[in-house]
């Protein structure tokens, strides 16, 4: 089970690519003359840059995994002090040979002693380096390591943004900024004493202070004020009721002006699971009733068209008898989606929030980034095909033979006037985003899609983006167990003919969803007007949803690439919009 505020392995599993483990790190040693704070702000910092590369490696939110580190070093470090001790914010900027640099947060401190030996043996994969201090015949050594796993650390990072305190590093100031929420939200210190890190995040590090409040540490940071903290203060503004009000966050100003956002903090919700971890339990049960019918299963289609058309009428006897009560809860996600998106388009005075027209320039803008999305995502599976089964290497092909079609598909996005709004959205919208609170939902995470730069998550777009996102992810849900089964070699014919019925189960979660949310947005200015121009749009965007995921796929780990396969396969089975 993953935890909450939760990007679920990157969403990988969702996506039907599972993290490579790998081997232990052996820890190196850096031997230091002059103190082990020498390593991080002194002349020794190269000595660290050596080793940090090895270690970036290693973390499940490193993004870089896949590209050629030319360095990693610091360029800032801001000491903290708690208690007796003295960490270290360290940003840590990573050169690529082939990518543009990004630059990670590393808290780090140094343990000794028996502290030392117990992190190594309960959490290795936080030790960095082991520091050997030589000053004449004094020897001294410790372990340098990711200061977010000292118990005591967290409660540092809470009493800065409740302090209002400003730290000053070498090269800028990180600041504690809190909210009106954070008084009302007053931790016992005892729970703040005995914070807990939430497993599961795979970008960022999430920490609990009892049930109260969850502070998420952003392990790569951009220039920018980040989404989770803009959006989480408009929607606190609004009073909207199911996202966590924000409590604060801590800021790194720089030189040149620079900003960035290196943690927000909210109310923890208690809670019941995820969006995911409820649809797959849906999905296991659904199987096992499917696997026990007889005859051939339904013959599905996921095509705009199609899930347009279920979306204006009622589902069929043997999706209500098949998937219990899933469809009221899809119908009721529907409705929460619809509601959040006209929560963000309410702010017609404000300039970050104040919902925008399409024009003709936005709609090239977008096609060209269509263009490129699809010439990228082509050639990395075209590079792919050798590492993949005969017949999953047949049916990549045929998609990556495609690259024109797909190219004249977006194309309807030229010829089409879409008249509607842009806003702000979710930006990284799926299952895992949606806490489940009791019989309702929350969502969560607002910083919009991690490989973006943060200019581009701050740009308005259309919420649809969010419902191709979320219908993408019904699609995900219904099809990993069935990835699972496949890679452990259980019954072929079996599982083909579940898939079948996954996407069965897809195609009505995902029209009972789309249903409820155009019942509830209505006539709100940012959904098209005519039937064609929503069609076209949500066509577009779930292509557009369907390439990345087998972009960021194939990046990770190749064998993942059926899933997303699958679901751009339904779409491209429909015949071009262009042509309707």
């Amino acid at each position: 089970t993953l935890g909450p505020h939760t990007f679920y392995w990157f969403s990988l599993a969702e996506r039907g690519v599972l993290p490579d483990t790998g081997r232990a790190r052996p820890i190196p040693t850096i031997v230091s003359t002059d103190g082990w704070e020498e390593v991080i702000r002194g002349e020794m910092r190269d000595e660290l840059a050596g080793v940090l590369s090895d270690y970036l490696h290693e973390q499940h939110w490193f993004r870089g995994r896949a590209h050629r580190i030319l360095s990693a070093k610091v360029v800032e470090a801001t000491p903290i002090p708690y208690g007796r001790k003295v960490a270290f914010l360290a940003l840590i900027r990573v050169e690529y040979a082939e990518r543009d640099p990004e630059t990670y947060v590393l808290p780090l401190n140094l343990a000794t002693g028996r502290t030392a030996e117990t992190l190594k043996r309960r959490n290795r994969g936080a030790v960095i380096a082991r520091i050997a201090h030589q000053a004449g015949s004094r020897n001294a050594e410790g372990l340098l390591f990711d200061a977010m796993w000292d118990e005591d650390f967290p409660a540092a990072l809470l009493k800065i943004i409740a302090s209002r305190k400003g730290l000053q590093g070498v090269a800028g100031r990180t600041t504690g900024i809190p909210t009106p929420a954070l008084r009302q939200l007053k931790v016992p210190a005892k729970a703040a004493a005995a914070p807990r890190i939430v497993e599961g995040d795979l970008n960022n590090t999430s920490v609990v202070f009892g049930d109260r409040l969850i502070l998420k540490l952003f392990r790569c940071v951009d220039d920018g004020i980040n989404p989770d903290v803009e959006i989480g203060a408009f929607l606190s503004e609004q009073h909207f009721k199911h996202t966590p009000p924000l409590a604060g966050h801590i800021e790194y100003r720089g030189g040149r002006g620079r900003q960035a956002t290196i943690a927000v903090l909210e109310q923890y919700i208690p809670h019941e699971g995820d969006g995911w971890d409820e649809a797959q339990e849906a999905v296991g049960a659904f199987l096992r009733r499917a696997a026990r019918r007889t005859g051939t299963p339904p013959s599905v289609s996921l095509s705009t068209a199609t899930l347009l058309d279920l979306a204006s009428g009622d589902p069929d006897d043997a999706a209500l008898d098949l998937m219990g009560d899933y469809l009221e809860r899809a119908r009721l996600l529907g409705k929460r989606t619809a509601e959040l998106h006209l929560a963000l388009s309410a702010g017609r005075d404000d300039a970050a929030f104040g919902p925008r027209p399409f024009t003709s320039y936005y709609q090239r803008s977008v096609y060209q980034a269509m263009r490129r999305l699809t010439g990228q995502t082509m050639f990395l599976l075209r590079r792919e095909l050798d590492t993949l089964d005969d017949a999953l290497a047949k049916h990549a092909q045929t998609i990556a033979d495609m690259e024109e079609a797909v190219i004249k598909r977006f194309g309807a996005i030229l010829k089409t006037r879409i008249e509607a709004t842009r806003t702000r959205y979710h930006g990284d919208y799926r299952l895992s985003q949606v806490l489940r609170d009791g019989d309702d939902y929350v969502f969560v995470d607002f910083e919009g899609e991690p490989d973006r730069l943060m200019a581009e998550r701050q740009l308005m777009h259309s919420p649809l983006r969010d419902v191709a996102g979320m219908i993408r992810s019904f699609h995900a849900s219904a099809h990993v167990p069935l990835s699972r089964r496949r890679r452990n070699g259980s019954g072929a014919e079996q599982t083909e003919r579940l898939e079948q019925w996954a996407d069965y189960w897809a195609q009505h979660a995902s029209a009972a969803f789309l249903g409820e949310y155009l019942r509830t947005a209505g006539e709100a200015s940012f959904v098209p007007r005519t039937p064609r121009m929503l069609y076209v749009l949500l066509d577009t965007l779930l292509m557009e949803r369907a390439l990345t995921d087998l972009q960021l796929a194939l990046v990770a780990r190749p064998e993942g690439v059926r899933v997303p396969l699958l679901m751009l396969g339904h779409l491209l089975a429909e015949p071009d919009p262009g042509a309707k």
